[in-house]
């Protein structure tokens, strides 16, 4: 049996605490360093052959890029440095804190462009919308006449409701809500969004923090400090948005500004995914150093990894090399896995603290290690109160603070713009019908009840081409504009 997950058996009982809380430590500290260090080795194999064979179209020359880079890649060399003199437990505390500190630099400039990314995303959406109002409106209306509207709202019906799986039926349900057009008052969304947030009451407030977050996303309310980030094209380009008279444009200016949009939406993907490579360098570095404070671990797969770190920053790649590490790094993770769901229980088994070489078993640290290890590379390391209860009060301050916020933006945008941004807010709110029948009626009233048939046809070319995603129809949804012949 894997022996994080006997220590997790055994320790979920109170089965030889005692014994089991020094071995945990060690488990998890051997576990978490070589998870650590094989996951640092590939990341940073994958991101020095990338740019060294030039991906990512001049993305590594722009200033800010170039300058995260070389911050990473110089945090990176003193690392590889260590492994060729005497342990030194301070300097690696001193290499803790600068990747502590480029963290949260890196985390800030991605907090800047995940914000562009969500405007690109509702203007986009915007642009979708208007993708057929340069065609003959009785064209469209004969289009749309052709359309089978029983037919078609029950292949909606199946769509969103045949699978199985219930996360499935959620995620197929927000996509349907964010394509349908918003007939709805100010005032009922706000109603709506109240509703919704008064279901945290007596929950943690760590998430409500975390749901309001979201929907002041997918609002474009979030207001990150741009200072972080040089003036770019990113940066203009999402205040150029904001100034558009979308109603005003004709053809040949939808057509360039949907083209502009995709150069700047492939763009600003290149850099996110620069800055995600970084992030995880940094936070591998930064759990390796943590992980010092507890060993001084000098084994022959540390030798390895720092033999192709050491090649890889001087532009050696050698597939050997790495394929001697293939297939090492499952066992880690799996038993990594074992380790870290205990982490929120094992406190009450080690109230003293008593574990490895005198530490103790620090909870927040190897806490901080499993989150710097995980998937959610940009996670608030510097978690809130988990145990702080919210009461009503607490939930109508939220509830006012957005909606005095949602009301200001609405007073600026565009009709079709705040359309698709209170479109984006109910698809992460809970459907607002109770029923299959009351689903029916909305997908219905709101598709097919929409006067602008460029409109109409742009929505039932998108459910269409949702559906025919997923292969659950006939040939003849393999091309959504089918429906429209």
């Amino acid at each position: 049996m894997n022996e994080g997950k006997k220590l997790l058996r055994d320790l979920s009982r109170g089965v030889n605490v005692e014994k089991n809380l020094p071995r945990y430590t060690e488990v998890f500290v051997d576990t978490c360093f070589h998870e650590a260090l094989l996951k640092l080795t590939f990341s940073a194999y994958l991101l020095y052959e990338q740019r060294e064979d030039g991906a990512g179209e001049g993305v590594w020359d722009l200033p800010d890029e170039a300058r995260w880079y070389r911050e990473t890649d110089s945090l990176l060399r003193h690392l590889i440095e260590q492994a060729d003199k005497p342990f030194c437990a301070e300097v690696y505390e001193e290499l803790a804190e600068q990747a502590k500190k480029l963290r949260g630099q890196i985390k800030a400039v991605m907090e800047v462009y995940t914000t562009y990314a969500d405007r690109l995303i509702c203007f986009d959406h915007v642009l979708d919308r208007m993708r057929f109002c340069y065609e003959e409106e009785d064209e469209q209306r004969r289009q749309m006449n052709d359309v089978n509207e029983v037919q078609f709202v029950n292949h909606v019906m199946q769509f969103l409701f045949e699978p199985d799986d219930s996360a499935v039926r959620a995620e197929r349900m927000q996509k349907v809500i964010r394509e349908i057009p918003v007939f709805m008052t100010k005032n009922k969304l706000f109603s709506h969004i109240a509703q919704t947030l008064s279901a945290y009451v007596g929950g943690d407030q760590t998430s409500l923090e975390r749901y309001l977050y979201i929907l002041r996303s997918v609002a474009m309310l979030n207001q990150p400090d741009e200072s972080v980030i040089s003036e770019n094209q990113s940066r203009a380009w999402s205040e150029k948005l904001f100034q558009t008279d979308f109603s005003a444009l004709d053809e040949a200016g939808f057509l360039e500004m949907k083209a502009r949009m995709e150069q700047e939406a492939d763009q600003l993907s290149q850099v996110t995914d620069l800055y995600v490579q970084l992030q995880e360098i940094v936070n591998e570095i930064y759990a390796l150093c943590l992980l010092r404070r507890y060993t001084e671990n000098q084994t022959e797969l540390y030798t390895d990894c720092m033999d192709v770190l050491r090649d890889v920053t001087e532009s050696r790649f050698q597939d050997e090399k790495l394929e001697k590490l293939e297939g090492k790094i499952e066992y880690y993770v799996e038993t990594a896995s074992y380790l870290d769901s205990l982490l929120p229980e094992i406190e009450k088994w080690n109230p003293d603290g008593a574990g490895n070489g005198g530490r103790g078993l620090e909870l927040p640290v190897f806490s901080m290690i499993s989150d710097l290890l995980s998937d959610s590379l940009f996670i608030d390391l510097e978690k809130g109160d988990d145990t702080e209860i919210v009461d009503e009060a607490m939930v109508n301050e939220a509830v006012g603070q957005l909606t005095d916020q949602l009301s200001q933006l609405f007073g600026t945008l565009a009709k079709g713009v705040k359309r698709t941004v209170m479109s984006m807010i109910l698809a992460e709110l809970p459907p607002i019908f109770q029923n299959a029948e009351e689903c029916v009626t909305y997908v219905r009233t709101n598709v097919f009840g929409c006067q602008n048939m460029a409109e109409r046809k742009a929505v039932v070319s998108s459910l269409a081409h949702l559906m025919a995603e997923e292969e659950l129809f006939d040939l003849e949804w393999s091309d959504s504009d089918d429906l429209l012949v």
